[in-house]
């Protein structure tokens, strides 16, 4: 039975075969990779995918639970209101302080993660990871600073996706309390319209009923004159027929 028979990993089976075009990648000036060190680098990159994609999914379920307990800590103590215009300006303006704070980590972040492939190595499919590794490899004579470089290029990518979902999670409450600030603003504004509306009608009524009263108080008063001036007449009249009499 041969000795030293080597397997292709699993990650290989029915994948596009690692490029061969060693004028194109650099290494027609710099030293070609062992067979060794390009069969070993996928497994290798997968066992580290494995690792933080794991840690990442339980992590995930935390993400919600940690922006409170932010959000709590930022508010001092004092309860979440978002049923004043005032209280939901309070909750945008520290989602807005922790969005700043999630882009400076994303930003940090990226420029570990996209240092060694160029980019972001999640977006890059395993055959294409494989082969700027290669090309890195064919630049340097450390493996193992190969390998460290590109498992802190996935574990920095990993660690930049937790920022970014927390960050799509800020936006997403960000957009929900400025459509609840719209609609308070609105509520606001339509019980100021009835308040005016209601105290125009109330000072409405107010007048018409001074109106009112003015007019029955002039008709009494008029009324009261004529009842005066019927009675003096009478009173005239009378003692007009009295001094008739003793005449």
């Amino acid at each position: 039975m041969p000795q030293n028979q080597i397997t292709l990993p699993p990650v290989y089976v029915g994948a596009e075969p690692i490029s061969t075009n060693f004028t194109l990648g650099g290494w027609s000036t710099g030293r070609l990779p062992g067979m060794g060190e390009m069969m070993q680098f996928g497994p290798f990159i997968m066992r580290a995918v494995t690792e933080w994609d794991a840690q990442f999914k339980n992590g995930l379920s935390l993400i919600d639970s940690s922006l409170s307990q932010e959000l709590g800590a930022a508010r001092g103590g004092r309860p979440e209101n978002i049923s004043t215009v005032e209280g939901i300006q309070r909750e945008l303006d520290l989602r807005h302080q922790l969005s700043e704070r999630r882009r400076s980590e994303i930003q940090q972040l990226s420029s570990a993660a996209d240092q060694f492939y160029g980019g972001d190595p999640l977006a890059l499919t395993l055959h294409q990871q494989v082969n700027k590794a290669i090309l890195r490899m064919g630049r340097s004579r450390n493996q193992e600073e190969i390998y460290r470089l590109a498992q802190a290029s996935h574990e920095a990518a990993y660690k930049r996706r937790f920022p970014v979902e927390a960050l799509g999670r800020l936006n997403q409450q960000t957009a929900a309390l400025r459509a609840r600030l719209a609609n308070v603003q609105r509520a606001q504004a339509e019980a100021a319209a009835r308040a005016a509306a209601q105290r125009a009608q109330a000072e409405a009524a107010a007048r018409a009923a001074a109106q009112r009263a003015q007019a029955e108080a002039a008709a009494r008063a008029a009324a009261q004159r004529a009842q005066a001036e019927a009675a003096a007449r009478a009173e005239a009249e009378r003692a007009q027929a009295e001094a008739a009499a003793r005449a």
